[in-house]
């Protein structure tokens, strides 16, 4: 079982929206209601995780940015909440590069002062060699479940056209190492995550 989420975008707590709904006259009524909140996220995927024993939980990037709590805390309230969920994986978006390199770092620190260390990922993301980001964000990860292990590489959302299509071919390359990595591929999926441009395929490998 996969559980996702994606581009929470600093918004933790819940909000309100009203609504146009009609009764069961036909009338026309405004409905307000309660929606969303990193309480509700956390709370909805240890619902959905519960009972099954081979669940990876995934972040697919864009954690920051949106509201006052990324303004205020610079990344460290995201951390907080996303450590109530212990991802498995998370990987980079185009805004977790809103504050530089040397905001990412710190956000990358507060997520791991936890005990999760959840998995910092990105193929297509190429820090300088020996800066404190290259030590923070790998290519992949390799999780064990039900005695199989599951290669997981991520690309980053950094752009689109010709970024794109060096993406797709980061993603085959990426699929490549962890199937050489794995002692036993049985079971090795790679997929494509992020926007990328709608006229590039996505790109999607299985190892038999």
């Amino acid at each position: 079982t996969i559980l996702h989420i994606n581009d929470h975008h600093s918004h933790l707590d819940a909000e309100t929206t009203t609504l146009a709904l009609k009764d069961a006259a036909g009338a026309s009524k405004s409905v307000t209601v309660e929606l969303g909140g990193f309480a509700r996220v956390s709370a909805a995927i240890e619902a959905l995780a519960a009972g099954k024993p081979n669940v990876l939980k995934l972040h697919a990037g864009d954690a920051l940015t949106g509201d006052l709590y990324f303004t205020q805390s610079e990344g460290q309230a995201d951390a907080a909440l996303m450590n109530t969920v212990c991802f498995d994986a998370f990987t980079l978006g185009n805004h977790e590069f809103d504050g530089a390199d040397a905001g990412l770092v710190k956000f990358i620190d507060y997520l791991h002062a936890g005990a999760c260390k959840t998995p910092v990922l990105s193929a297509n993301v190429k820090p300088a060699v020996g800066t404190a980001l290259a030590a923070r964000v790998a290519d992949y990860t390799i999780i064990e479940r039900g005695g199989q292990q599951v290669g997981v590489p991520a690309l980053g959302d950094v752009g689109v056209g010709a970024q794109a299509r060096l993406e797709c071919v980061l993603a085959v390359e990426g699929v490549d190492r962890v199937r050489r990595v794995l002692r036993d591929p049985a079971g090795l999926r790679g997929e494509v995550g992020g926007q990328l441009d709608q006229r590039q395929p996505r790109v999607e490998r299985r190892v038999e």
